[in-house]
């Protein structure tokens, strides 16, 4: 069924319902019903506190008896501090961390570069124990589902692994949300908020008993448009939910019991989220002086206010070439030299290398001024017998703006650049750029869901609940996709235009204005994921006490359950990401060579989108007060300027005579002015999607689709012994785990792949992207759960003042991995843990106070990890090496292939291939050739390399092995604090803190760390290191291997032993609420919260060592502790006989200040990236009961 067609019929439905719902009898009596063994209602809950849980054993168990560390968050909970989702609730809750703007972490490490890239689906951007995101369950069935609290009373968070829930899983944890069920007692509810900044939500749930004590339904709906701080972003989310409950007479009775329960839901999100961290600053630099006093290159480097032209002319060479982004010039004898003018601060125009670049010169409007490629493109050009050689003697020139900080520290040889410390600079004056209110791309990125969902369970019980079942069904389908105007990571910044002229020479108007631009090829993405599940549980109790209550024997032995599980999990899911836009093939033999990958960024559609006027009049970048853009900038086809390399001079001889602009002889067919030169021609701008819906599949870049197959058995004991004082639990399980994964560019066993070898396209319909073609990767594993707990009151009876309770739990899971490989395309095991717990539990007699205090150790290993930047290097450090290694050996003056191999007396192109010293070059190759010759096969089996790296002479492309992960462990130890209490009926009170110490090792895993060793021993040590990149004088393999890669590692092996980013050592939370009963203010609820975060570890000294360098971890760098106050007040008023109203005021961050919070440091300790806090917001909600 499509999803508008259930949507429709769920609207229907609730419309049909409706009249039958609000039609209450308020005659009839209470009813008492004996709870089923496989559920828990929210009745058995008093206040904030909750008695029982099923995360313990499966089935309802009291909470006081589980060892495991679990939390449970009550619907009253969630009413009082109108949290309706992971995003707004775990700020409250033990030991969690839920990213986002009004979150409490970002969620991305502290790299060099910090992507805000979570808005695709942030309810996954979690964090328990400082180790990894948690699982997200729905009625304890893996959900990719973001839960809402319209359809949901109550949340269990279960902290470590938990073999008993789900031998495979995060082993930091599940946080399960039980969707509400229809009941036998007719009862409607519709609820509207009204929040900051023009939000609405709007509600409804209604129960309606269709036969009494027998069949029931209830449907729910959601309307939310979220809108926030950050203009134009927002949140749209509806969503219906039908429920039904038959419980047929004729099969219950006395001592037994038969129910048939499902619910059905369906929603749809649109979103342009808010970004929380700042644009990366790449602006206020050109205040900035390029030298210090001292004539070096300083710490922040700058350009000094630096304009000029993309020819860049050089004094003291006299010759052409970008001239202040080049570390060398050549001389006049052709030799490689320093040079005297080089701002290494300056860099490439965003991400626009030498393809087309639409201008969007008005921030607030649609307009588009036009389309340019302002490099010269020569491929048609002739040599001087008529023929095309591909060669125009022209300068070569590119667009120049400010580089990124990362790469400035390179370019400056900053004191250990190599070891990764230094990190780009992120905005963190709202006076350049209002990050606070604007969202810096406007409505120029969407990200948006679809989801339904359905559950069935049939469930029995014999002998008063002593013997039963249950048989669970869960089918889930979901999708998400989110498009991007400006994703790649260093371009997610604000730059200014240092171009005094355009390509043509001509002066460019737009020469000192703020821009943000980017390539349209980063940043989208189709995910579908489906699932289904099967699982059946049976369990059996047996008390001694049955029979003799009395008995000493009978006592000692007690009661026991036994649960019994049997789960089938599947799930299908397809990666797909694409390239927004692209220049039509019709162009691409204009832009780039024949045969070229069609996802190069010189057939890209690069957009700059400028954001007010010019700057240069400014003394500094303070007060600048740039816009963002507000308007949709989308690009369309048309004409184009550029430079048309056609020969249009009849009667000239190409092998005539010509002295060029730099007094040097060479022939007409190298005279620019012999080609048409400068025009316009027709563009064609491709579009991958319609809507949401994939059209254009030339656009794909890359695609991977996953089946996997889980087969889990369990078995769990639970025993009460000696009146309950003593209860033991253990559980067993084993799990089976078959999957298959398939990457576009995986060369299959037959030699075919679904990647054109010269377009670079991914065919995903091709009929061989099916999972059939490979084979499944199988991986079998036993987990295993016990806790012990004894309540010492059993024993001693009324001698001790207050219940107490002594815990101990050990258990440990694995998480589905299979498929997974290391870069040498070998398996991993899947991601395991297992956890430590020792708590002490103590409540008053009257059970009005409880508290919980939870001594913890947890481990993960093997788990996925992203912490690592710059790995999409790895294999194309060889391709690249081994391309231009080619060119050298070869003199190949254009392209990759012998086919560029020109008249070797033309050498207008040995720029390209001769170094200026031979021996160095002879070295350099026949070193490359022995590293090629020593790469272990399974690396170029792996990563399916398109020729033979020692034989071939082509261009080469690789694909990364499907399933590819880099792994780390991660161990937290600490103490969690819970105390739940309700003083009086009418106070409830919870406050929870938590001490953690999490910190990461074998980050990267085995077979990376094997890889990059051997890459060192070549690169660094040996001349293959020397190739060159790009052109004679460009940068070696060593300076790209290092510079992309290599220091990111480095910064992560210093980062070996220490706290994982962003993490606090500790965290309190207190939410109080009160209730007046009686008296004037009879009826009024009044609450409050407090949060307070401890000061964080941003970052470490960096010391020298033995020749190296190392963390000074006794003297960390810190960010501020925080806190956060939160409010609420409401109204309860009976209408008339049978409506029910309540309003209340929440106030989130009652006293929340503008500042942002660090999230990482450079070496010195100054401030790198930032996170953009929640500010103060409100919402009022009036709720109708009736």
């Amino acid at each position: 069924m499509s999803r508008r067609r259930a949507q429709t019929l769920l609207w229907a439905t609730a419309l049909l319902v409706s009249p039958f719902l609000s039609a209450q009898d308020e005659s009839e009596e209470d009813e008492i019903f004996e709870l089923s063994p496989f559920t828990v209602e929210g009745d058995e809950n008093q206040g904030y506190r909750a008695t029982s849980t099923l995360a313990g054993t499966r089935i309802r168990t009291d909470l006081k008896d589980v060892g495991s560390a679990i939390s449970v968050v009550t619907e009253e909970f969630l009413r009082d501090t109108g949290a309706v989702d992971n995003q707004s609730l775990l700020v409250y809750t033990t030991n969690t961390e839920v990213g986002g703007v009004g979150g409490n972490f970002a969620g991305r490490g502290n790299g060099p570069t910090v992507n805000d890239d979570f808005a695709t689906s942030p309810s996954q951007n979690t964090r328990v124990r400082g180790l990894a995101s948690a699982d997200n369950t729905r009625n304890y069935f893996l959900s990719d589902i973001p839960w809402d609290g319209y359809n949901v009373s109550r949340v269990d968070m279960q902290r470590g692994p938990n073999a008993i829930l789900f031998g495979l899983g995060s082993p930091a944890g599940i946080i399960n949300t039980t969707t509400d069920s229809a009941s036998f007692e007719d009862e409607s509810e519709v609820e509207l908020r009204f929040g900051s900044y023009g939000s609405t939500r709007l509600s409804f749930k209604s129960n309606k008993v269709v036969l009494e004590d027998e069949l029931s339904v209830m449907v729910a709906g959601l309307m939310e448009d979220q809108k926030y701080r950050q203009k134009p972003a927002f949140e749209e989310d509806q969503r219906l939910f039908v429920a039904f409950r038959y419980d047929p007479k004729f099969l219950n009775g006395d001592s037994s019991s038969f129910k048939i329960s499902g619910s059905y839901e369906d929603g749809t999100i649109d979103a342009n989220r808010p970004r929380s961290i700042t644009p990366m600053d790449r602006i206020t630099q050109f205040w900035d002086p390029v030298l210090d006093s001292s004539g070096n290159y300083p710490l922040y480097g700058g350009t000094g206010g630096w304009v000029g032209t993309p020819l860049g002319a050089e004094d003291m060479s006299g010759l052409y070439g970008l001239g202040v982004n080049r570390s060398m010039v050549e001389d006049e004898d052709g030799n490689s030299v320093p040079n005297p003018n080089y701002i290494p601060m300056i860099g490439n125009f965003g991400q626009n290398f030498g393809g087309p670049l639409t201008v969007f010169p008005y921030s607030s409007t649609t307009e588009l001024s036009g389309t340019t490629v302002h490099e010269i493109k020569t491929f048609t050009g002739l040599a001087p017998d008529g023929s095309i050689d591909g060669n125009i003697s022209n300068p070569y020139q590119r667009l120049t703006s400010i580089d990124s900080y990362v790469t400035y520290a390179r370019q400056a040889n900053l004191p250990a650049w190599e070891t990764g410390q230094y990190k780009n600079i992120y905005l963190q004056d709202a006076s350049v750029f209002d990050f606070w209110n604007t969202l810096i791309d406007g409505p120029n990125k969407a990200e948006w869901e679809g989801f339904n969902a359905l559950n069935l369970s049939v469930e029995q019980t014999f002998f008063n609940n002593k013997l039963g079942y249950e048989l669970a069904f869960y089918d889930q389908t979901y999708d998400r996709g989110n498009v991007s105007m400006m994703n790649n990571g260093a371009n997610i910044a604000i730059m200014i235009d240092t171009n005094t002229t355009l390509g043509d020479g001509s002066a460019n108007p737009n020469l000192g204005r703020a821009f943000i631009a980017d390539s349209a090829q980063g940043g989208n993405n189709l995910y579908a994921q489906d699932r289904d599940a099967m699982r059946f549980t049976v369990f059996a109790e047996y008390d001694f006490t049955d029979k003799n209550q009395d008995g000493w024997l009978n006592r000692l032995l007690g009661r026991h359950n036994f649960t019994g599980l049997y789960v089938e999990d599947n799930r299908e899911s397809s990666n797909t990401s694409f390239q927004r836009y692209m220049t039509g093939p019709s162009n691409h033999d204009q832009l780039q060579q024949p045969g070229s990958s069609w996802s190069s960024n010189e057939v890209a559609v690069n957009t700059v989108h400028y954001l007010g006027g010019s700057l240069l009049g400014y003394s500094s970048a303070t007060n600048l007060n740039i816009p963002g853009v507000t308007a949709v900038h989308t690009p369309v086809s048309g004409m184009y300027y550029s430079f048309d390399a056609t020969w249009n001079a009849d009667g000239v001889d190409p092998g005539a005579l010509w002295i060029g602009p730099d007094g040097g002889e060479s022939t007409q067919s190298e005279n620019p002015a012999n080609y048409v030169g400068w025009t316009y021609r027709p563009y064609e701008v491709l579009t991958a999607l319609d809507g949401k819906t994939l059209v254009n599949y030339d656009l794909v870049t890359g695609s991977n689709i996953a089946r996997e197959e889980v087969e889990s058995e369990a078995l769990v004991w639970q025993g009460y012994f000696w009146d309950g004082a003593l209860v033991g639990t253990y559980g067993w399980r084993e799990d089976t785990d078959s999957a298959w994964q398939l990457n576009a560019g995986t060369v299959l066993s037959d030699g075919e792949s679904i990647t054109d070898s010269a377009t670079r396209v991914v065919d995903i319909r091709n009929p061989l992207y099916t999972y059939d073609a490979v084979p499944a990767a199988v991986e079998s594993g036993q987990s295993q759960s016990w806790s012990a707990v004894v309540h010492l009151n059993k024993f001693l009876g009324d001698r001790l003042p207050l219940n107490v309770s002594f815990s101990y739990n050990e258990s440990e899971n694995f998480q589905p991995g299979a498929g997974r490989v290391d870069l040498f395309g070998q398996p991993i095991a899947s991601p395991n843990g297992s956890t430590v717990d020792k708590s002490l539990y103590i409540t008053t007699k009257d059970n009005r106070y409880a508290l919980k205090i939870t001594d913890y150790e947890t481990t993960v290993y093997d788990s996925s990890s992203s912490y690592i930047d710059g790995t999409w290097f790895i294999g194309n450090m060889v391709s690249w090496g081994t391309n231009w290694a080619n060119i050298a050996d070869y003199n190949i003056s254009d392209g990759y292939t012998l086919d560029g191999v020109w008249d070797p007396s033309n050498t207008d192109n040995s720029w390209r291939y001769n170094y200026d010293d031979p021996d160095v070059e002879a070295a350099a190759i026949a070193a490359w050739r022995q590293f090629t010759a020593a790469i272990p096969e399974k690396f170029t089996t792996a990563w399916g390399f398109n020729g033979d790296l020692n034989t071939d002479v082509i261009s080469f492309y690789q694909s990364q092995p499907a399933g590819l992960a880099y792994t780390q462990d991660a161990i937290s130890r600490g103490t969690e604090f819970e105390l739940v209490a309700n003083p009086t009926d009418n106070w409830r009170i919870s406050l929870n803190a938590s001490k953690t110490e999490a910190i990461r090792n074998n980050v990267g895993g085995a077979a990376l760390i094997e890889w990059v060793e051997f890459v060192d021993s070549w690169i660094q040590d040996t001349a293959a290191g020397d190739i060159r990149i790009w052109w004679k004088g460009g940068p070696t393999v060593r300076d790209e291997w290092n510079g992309t890669f290599r220091s990111n590692f480095a910064l992560t092996e210093l980062q070996e032993g220490t706290a994982t980013p962003e993490l606090r050592e500790w965290r309190y939370n207190l939410v109080t609420s009160y209730d007046f009963k009686d008296g004037k203010l009879a009826g009024t609820n009044v609450g409050m919260s407090y949060r307070w975060e401890d000061n964080v570890v941003i970052g470490y000294p960096l010391v020298e060592v033995d020749g190296g360098y190392s963390f000074d971890l006794s003297s960390p760098y810190r960010g501020p502790s925080e806190d956060h106050v939160d409010f609420w007040i409401g109204k309860s008023l009976r209408l008339n006989d049978k409506i029910d109203w309540r309003i209340q005021l929440n106030v989130r961050d009652a006293f929340a200040k503008k500042e942002l919070v660090p999230i990482s440091t450079q070496p010195n300790g100054d401030v790198a990236a930032v996170r953009i806090p929640g500010t103060t917001s409100w919402q009022l909600t009036n709720t109708f009961s009736f």
